[in-house]
């Protein structure tokens, strides 16, 4: 019998932290959409809160999650990026965004991760046409931390290559604080200590 009851006790625990996790990434995909309407004014409210709340999924970590190789494989939607730097993310509803490319043009944006091969690279596609896509190699320093060396950038127009160029001095270290199955936060830090 207190096996019974112990058994019941974790399994509620167990949903609750899955209750919550849940919560806290409807929230988060609910801030993102909000932040996409905002003027520049509340984005630096929007973008604290979403940082808030990435916060807080990162808290939730299990121990499972200290070894993520295997979880960041495959091919992300990227929905929300502190990075100002580069075009801006014009559309997200939470479980996609685009980014501007040329012109009047935004693309799907996305992440493709293959730890085996140890190679990134984060497209951006509009039309099934008009591809731009940058690579980098990744090494695994920890089961959550990696040496990235970025390789080139590049531009296609229906599978032909238009325009590259080496990006290849640029190097940092990414560090995936949490992730499951379908959601994952990458910190990352370049050489020269920019970074979020």
């Amino acid at each position: 019998e207190m096996e019974r009851e112990r058994l019941q006790r974790q399994w509620r625990d167990e949903q609750n932290v899955a209750n919550k996790e849940h919560e806290l990434k409807m929230k988060y995909m609910t801030e993102q959409e909000n932040l996409r309407r905002q003027v520049d004014s509340a984005r630096a409210r929007q973008a604290a809160e979403m940082e808030r709340l990435i916060g807080l999924l990162e808290g939730l970590n299990k121990p499972e999650q200290e070894k993520p190789a295997n979880l960041v494989n495959g091919e992300w939607d990227q929905i929300y990026t502190s990075n100002t730097r580069g075009p801006p993310i014009t559309y997200a509803d939470g479980k996609l965004a685009k980014r501007k490319m040329l012109g009047p043009i935004a693309g799907r944006l996305t992440q493709i991760i293959s730890l085996s091969d140890g190679t990134y690279k984060q497209r951006a596609q509009a039309y099934g046409l008009v591809r731009a896509e940058m690579t980098a190699d990744l090494k695994p320093i920890s089961a959550t931390e990696w040496d990235v060396k970025f390789k080139r950038f590049g531009w296609s127009l229906a599978g032909v290559p238009l325009k590259s160029t080496d990006t290849s001095g640029y190097t940092g270290t990414w560090t995936t604080s949490f992730v499951d199955e379908d959601t994952g936060v990458m910190r990352s830090m370049r050489a020269d200590g920019v970074g979020g």
